[in-house]
């Protein structure tokens, strides 16, 4: 199970991402454009709790199958 975070991302939001799941067991994944894309895939590809994206590579990955909304109440 994991949830999907919608906000307006800026880079400082990723960093923070991940001091938030620091030494928890939330696993975040981030997704952002102008990064790999590949290996973002194969970071969500290993599963994670807390997504955070920018709308434009939410889309993508979306598109892609990667991620999907079905299960968000």
């Amino acid at each position: 199970m994991f949830c999907i975070l919608l906000l307006h991302v800026v880079r400082d939001d990723v960093f923070c991402s991940v001091q938030f799941s620091y030494r928890s067991y939330i696993r975040p994944c981030v997704v952002y454009g102008g990064a790999d894309i590949g290996g973002q895939i194969r970071d969500l590809a290993r599963g994670c709790h807390l997504l955070v994206a920018t709308p434009g590579r939410l889309v993508d990955m979306m598109e892609r199958g990667r991620v999907g909304v079905e299960n968000v109440r």
